[in-house]
This record gives structure tokens, C-alpha cells and sequence, in this order.
């Protein structure tokens, strides 16, 4: 049964026109290169940094979750591939909070729960739908970004009682759809506030991390950031997946939210992919656009990116700075790469 809220509205708009905005230049910092003295790696999912330049990433051919160090080195494996009790089959996210290493199984649907060492502590199991992002929160929640047609867009979850407290946001048909890109969604903790934002609305939403009233939206109105309608989103993808395919090619989303020095940064995505000769897919009118914003949620500038379809696109915060881990290829040889993305 669900808790009726009365909510606050304030809502805010920054209008941002594409041919005047300010730019911002954005540039990457090589931090290390990854070894695979313990084992192979590839088709990374996602990765957390553990401390200073100390990270663990998870990887789906071969399925492992491995701990690196600051040299690059792997240190351990963390956990087993399987069915059973603490296994995984595919772990596609990984967290580390107070001193706890929290892993999400998208196939499984349950997060596992290690020590700093890779023990296992705990495994959570009763969870029914997809999810694009967490963040384990104090002692005992985890804060959800929702996907795979969920009623709502995030909830928080007791991981003492097994339930969840909270739940909220409405996801319209066009974000149900673009929750298929392979994106986290917009997701945030900040001031006992949850922060996010819907994968077709560019806006972002704040909630009490309490009980999710007091809502507001910061609304940002700009040009580039194009959403086509959708009238039913289930019937399209049970009945036409080619449909899906050219809406997802066709159209904006959100895809991260980041705290970083005086603000935040909004990343998104714009522009189309198109197809070309023998099926081949050609990314050269997408691009990437970060809002930097201030403590109010400003626009300050954006720093706009190419889009390079063979990247793996995935990120992760640590002391307000955003890390990415990039393949590099030479002579048929795959090398990844961490990296700091910098705005000057």
C-alpha cells in the first residue's frame, strides 16, 4: 500500500541558449594504466574507487569482481561466479561504503555484501526489477535509481526490515524507453537530499533522504536536449524492437549526475546516431554536453564532448573529482585506462 505524500513544489528554471551559452574546456588525466596480472579482463560494467587511486571494477567476460591497487596491480578477486549463496552471474555495479563493498547482481537481482577484504558479509535477495544505479546510505539503506518499467523512478530500501521506505517519481513513457541506453541514470546523494533526475527530463529533482517531502525542481530549458513522444513504451518494445532501437539513436537523455568542487556537473547526452552502410552505426552527430552547475543548481558553463560509440562510458566519483576508465587500442591490443576528467 502506498504512503500518500503531500508534496512542495518550487520550482526553478535556467534557460540556456545553445549559441550563447559559456563554454567550458574538458580534459582527461591518465592515472593509471589496469594490469591483468591476476586475470583477464573485459567488458567492464562499472567500477568504484576504494581510496586514493585504490579501486575495484566488475566485469562481465570474464564475470569476475576484482580489486585493483594504486600501481594498477589486481590485488584479489572478490567473490565466486555462480548461483549459490554470495555468487554472482553478472555483477554490474559495484559500491564501497563504510568500509563495506556493496555489489549488484542484474541477473540474480540481489546485492552482496563483502568486507574490505573480500569476505563475504551479507547477501540481499528479495528484489524484483532492474535497476540503473544505488548508493548505500548510513548503516543500512540503499538508495535506488529504478529501471525496467518500474512504477517509480527511486526508492529507498531498509536493509534491516527488507522494505522499502520511500519511493517516488513518476517515469513518463519516453523514460521508460531511454532507460534501455546503457546509461545509470542521474542519481545523488547531497545534504541528507536525494538528487536525480529522469533519463528524459532535464531537470533535477530534490528530496528529503527522510521522507521525500519538501520536493523541488530545478528545471533547465536548452535547445539541444530533444525528446521525441511515446505513446506506449511496453507495446514498442514487445512488438517492435526496431522502433526502439532508432528512438533510442534519435534522442537526448541524462545519463549521470556528479558532486564535484562548488557544484555539480549534469552529464547528457544529444545529438543522433546514424546508420550507414551495412548496418554500420556512425556517432558523428552525437555528442556529450556536462552542465556545470553551482551550489544552486545553476548553469555555469558546459563543456561539451565528443561521442565515441566504442567507449565503455562509465564513471565514478571519489572526493568531488570524476573518474572514467577508457580502452585505448593499438595494434589489435586492448589497453584500459583510468583516467580524471578535469574542467579548466
Amino acid at each position: 500500500m502506498r504512503q500518500l505524500i503531500i508534496i512542495l513544489f518550487c520550482v526553478l528554471v535556467s534557460c540556456v541558449d545553445s549559441e550563447s551559452f559559456k563554454y567550458s574546456s574538458l580534459s582527461s588525466e591518465k592515472i593509471i594504466e589496469l594490469d591483468e596480472n591476476l586475470n583477464l579482463i573485459g567488458g567492464i560494467s562499472s567500477f568504484c574507487i576504494k581510496g586514493e587511486n585504490k579501486f575495484i571494477i566488475t566485469t562481465t567476460n570474464p564475470v569476475n569482481v576484482i580489486e585493483y591497487s594504486s600501481n594498477g596491480d589486481q590485488v584479489r578477486l572478490i567473490g565466486n561466479r555462480g548461483n549459490g549463496p554470495f555468487e554472482f552471474e553478472r555483477p554490474s555495479i559495484v559500491k564501497v561504503h563504510n568500509n563495506k563493498i556493496y555489489v549488484w547482481d542484474s541477473m540474480l537481482l540481489k546485492i552482496i555484501v563483502f568486507d574490505m577484504s573480500g569476505n563475504p558479509v551479507k547477501e540481499y535477495l528479495n528484489f524484483t526489477y532492474a535497476i540503473g544505479d544505488f548508493i548505500p546510505y548510513k548503516k543500512n539503506r540503499i538508495i535506488f535509481y529504478f529501471k525496467g518499467g518500474h512504477p517509480f523512478i527511486v526508492g529507498i530500501y531498509d536493509l534491516e526490515t527488507e522494505r522499502y521506505l520511500h519511493q517516488s517519481g513518476e517515469p513518463s513513457q519516453e523514460h521508460n524507453l531511454l532507460s534501455m541506453n546503457n546509461s545509470p541514470g542521474a542519481l545523488l546523494t547531497y545534504k541528507d537530499n536525494v538528487l536525480y533526475s529522469s533519463f528524459d527530463d532535464l531537470s533535477i529533482r530534490l528530496l528529503s533522504i527522510n521522507n521525500f517531502e519538501n520536493f523541488s525542481i530545478q528545471n533547465i530549458e536548452y535547445g539541444d536536449f530533444v525528446i521525441g513522444d511515446v505513446k506506449d513504451s511496453k507495446d514498442m518494445i514487445n512488438t517492435d524492437m526496431n522502433r526502439v532501437v532508432d528512438y533510442l539513436m534519435k534522442n537526448s537523455y541524462i545519463s549521470n549526475l556528479f558532486r564535484v568542487d562548488n557544484g555539480f556537473v549534469l552529464r547528457t547526452v544529444n545529438g543522433s546516431l546514424e546508420r550507414k552502410e551495412n548496418n554500420l552505426i556512425s556517432s558523428a552527430k552525437r555528442y556529450v554536453d556536462y552542465f556545470l552547475l553551482n551550489e544552486n543548481f545553476e548553469v555555469q558553463s558546459i563543456a561539451r564532448d565528443k561521442y565515441n560509440i566504442e567507449e565503455l562510458n562509465i564513471f565514478s566519483s571519489f572526493k568531488e573529482k570524476i573518474y572514467t576508465i577508457n580502452v585505448e587500442e593499438s595494434n589489435n591490443n586492448y589497453r584500459y585506462i583510468l583516467n580524471k576528467i578535469k574542467f579548466d
